[in-house]
């Protein structure tokens, strides 16, 4: 049951305003709305009371369209949550029934579910375990409290992990989507791996030329060992041992 509340003892925080910000836009358009028609009592705020203060977790534009409006009084729900996680987990799940959220607010979303995912060692998302269910992947869990596909969510990681800050900066700011940003960053990925390619033909001309130069110092090597081998190695110098040497050092090297 709803109760009327004093505006001023409702405060708006983090990480409730961080994850769904205030569009401008839609705050003018909901304070016009209220200035004619009076608040609707059928939409009170949702409210948490955490360390003594009544925290807004869902409602954020209604509760600022009714303070610059200067209504002192408005219709509120008080919920328990067990922590910051459960009542952040609500208030998705209300911004996702009420409306199609925008890939700016889903971005978000993922972002601050990420941070609460386990990781294995080498970085990778572990799934939650789930009772009596098969486990699904990490991406799949978030995609279902998102009501979005699994892909969706692959490819706003995959622009996190290796995306370009002006890129998850358009995002943020709704001017590119979350598809449009992760075909970009692939695109961006394979760039940088071609630059950092050699050539095949380079690659194949290099193993050429060692081949080559390893089958001179082969054969200056064996003429060296005949020519001492048929002297009884009696004549030979300390020039041609070391001679010797110094081709099968180069033979060791180019091999």
């Amino acid at each position: 049951m709803d109760t009327m509340i004093d505006i001023e003892q409702i405060h708006l925080s983090e990480p409730f305003t961080e994850i769904f910000p205030v569009d401008n836009k839609t705050l003018q358009s909901i304070r016009s709305n209220i200035e004619q028609n009076g608040y609707d009592e059928a939409e009170p705020l949702i409210v948490w009371k955490r360390n003594g203060k009544l925290l807004c977790v869902d409602g954020h534009t209604r509760l600022m369209a009714a303070q610059s409006l200067g209504i002192e009084e408005i219709p509120v729900i008080e919920k328990d949550f067990q922590n910051e996680d459960d009542a952040v987990s609500y208030a998705i799940h209300r911004q996702r029934d009420r409306r199609n959220l925008t890939d700016a607010e889903l971005w978000k979303c993922i972002q601050w579910m990420d941070k609460r995912q386990p990781r294995s060692e080498d970085g990778r998302f572990k799934p939650a375990a789930q009772d009596c269910a098969p486990v699904e992947r990490s991406s799949q869990q978030t995609a279902q409290a998102l009501g979005i596909s699994a892909r969706k969510v692959e490819q706003a990681r995959t622009v996190m992990d290796h995306g370009d800050e002006t890129t998850k900066q358009a995002i943020e700011k709704g001017g590119m989507s979350i598809n449009k940003a992760y075909q970009q960053t692939q695109r961006e990925r394979v760039d940088i791996g071609n630059k950092n390619k050699k050539p095949e033909s380079q690659i194949q001309r290099k193993e050429e030329i060692i081949d080559a130069e390893c089958q001179r110092s082969f054969d200056a090597f064996y003429r060296e060992i005949q020519r001492s081998r048929l002297a009884n190695w009696e004549t030979t110098s300390k020039e041609s041992c070391l001679k010797m040497l110094k081709l099968l050092n180069d033979l060791i090297t180019i091999a």
